[in-house]
């Protein structure tokens, strides 16, 4: 197979063959690329992911402030677990776990 110069040059003149390339260009590493498409997915994944464990936990929190308001014995069960409050007759042990 021989190298055809006047081809190759021909082909390279092509305005439709340089518009090709230019597109291909732009949509690879321009301002909204196809690379930064696929990183803003991303991210927007890992921030819906996020969302849905922040409002799991404010919804586990609205539960807890209602049972605070009305429960007697859950709050003695928070103070002593979160606070580490104990009665005076009593002697505290903390055992932490290995993780």
């Amino acid at each position: 197979m021989k190298f055809n110069k006047e081809k190759t040059l021909r082909i390279l003149k092509n305005r439709w063959f340089l518009a090709a390339i230019a597109f291909v260009v732009i949509i690879l590493f321009g301002t909204h690329s196809l690379i930064d498409l696929s990183q803003h997915r991303k991210e927007l994944a890992e921030l819906q992911k996020k969302r849905q464990q922040l409002e799991e936990k404010i919804r586990q929190d609205s539960i807890n402030t209602i049972r605070m308001q009305t429960d007697t014995a859950f709050i003695e069960k928070f103070a002593r677990e979160k606070y580490m409050f104990k009665r005076s007759n009593e002697d505290l042990y903390i055992i932490k776990e290995e993780k």
